[in-house]
């Protein structure tokens, strides 16, 4: 396509001065410029000069979105013509202008190329960044709360105050209700047998109960759980006497409210508990070998440690 302009200079300058400076926010477009021109008729860089300075433009040599072919001639009248190719991978646009000097031709030819550069600059779609990927954090594990919850478990237990000296036993038991909610267990433990040694003889002992207990709830925090219980136990304590002339023995019955301290850590089905229990005997009996030589007799409280392991099964 070509287009012929005859262009005064004052409408030349006229046009430059309403154009205005280019804007410094706007991306340079990469164009390539040859110059063809009479000796003393402008260069290339006189002319990229005068185009920098309307439209936002960069000069490459290679790689140019366009291609801006000027051309100026002059004929034996004195009159100078000039010719603009646009170059593209669209197509090609010739655009001419007739001057009265090489000035004023190289000018209107500068407006022309600036008028395209706006004009593609407003044909091309605004380029848009991709936003930034969203980084997704994990959800935190569910807490199980108030889910049903039945669990068995064993370990090892401690206990002073039962029998003359502190002594080992293994309770067992099954525990019901919600985690992180209220839960009841029965537990059933038996102490070792333990011997009392003393000058006129020497007896055994050994203590059997059971125990129900609940918990109204617990605070957890991650695997962790804090829980009080309050519970009663009941069972026997057996003692026979050994060693001695007429032995004797006999089993007595306990009773004993407790209240109980419980911290575990959870990990998938399993929990490692550590409980400490506190208890009141309602039964206090005296344990002798004759009636001035008391072997045990049951204190006011009770105290016991135990850790044991727990597997949930359902």
């Amino acid at each position: 396509m070509s287009r012929r302009v005859r262009s005064p200079l004052w409408v030349g300058a006229l046009v430059i001065g309403w154009l205005g400076p280019a804007s410094a926010d706007v991306r340079a477009e990469d164009i390539r410029i040859t110059y063809t021109a009479p000796e003393g008729c402008g260069s290339a860089d006189e002319f990229f000069a005068q185009l920098a300075s309307r439209a936002t433009v960069n000069r490459v040599e290679t790689a140019a979105a366009r291609s801006f072919d000027i051309t100026i001639a002059q004929d034996p009248a004195g009159a100078v013509h000039g010719t603009l190719a646009i170059r593209s991978a669209a197509g090609q646009s010739v655009r001419e202008v007739d001057g009265a000097s090489c000035e004023e031709t190289i000018a209107a030819l500068v407006v022309v190329a600036s008028l395209a550069v706006s004009a593609e600059r407003e044909a091309a779609p605004p380029v848009v960044e991709p936003p930034p990927p969203t980084i997704v954090k994990p959800p935190p594990p569910p807490v199980r709360v108030h889910e049903r919850w039945l669990a068995v478990g064993s370990g090892l237990g401690r206990y002073s105050g039962v029998l003359p000296e502190p002594v080992f036993g293994v309770p067992v038991f099954v525990a019901l209700g919600r985690v992180g909610g209220p839960q009841l267990r029965l537990a059933f433990a038996r102490t070792a047998t333990q011997e009392a040694m003393l000058t006129v003889g020497t007896s055994e002992f050994r203590q059997t109960v059971g125990r129900l207990d609940a918990r109204p709830g617990a605070l957890t925090r991650g695997a962790f759980e804090l829980a009080p219980s309050i519970g009663i136990e009941a069972g026997a304590l057996t003692a026979h006497g050994t060693q001695v002339g007429s032995p004797a023995g006999g089993t007595r019955p306990w009773v004993a409210p407790d209240v109980a301290a419980r911290v575990s850590v959870h990990a998938g089905r399993f929990a490692l508990e550590l409980e400490g229990l506190l208890a009141i005997p309602l039964v206090r009996d005296r344990y002798f070998i004759a009636p001035g030589v008391t072997v045990h007799q049951v204190p006011v409280v009770t105290f016991g440690v135990g850790l044991a392991l727990i597997v949930e099964v359902l």
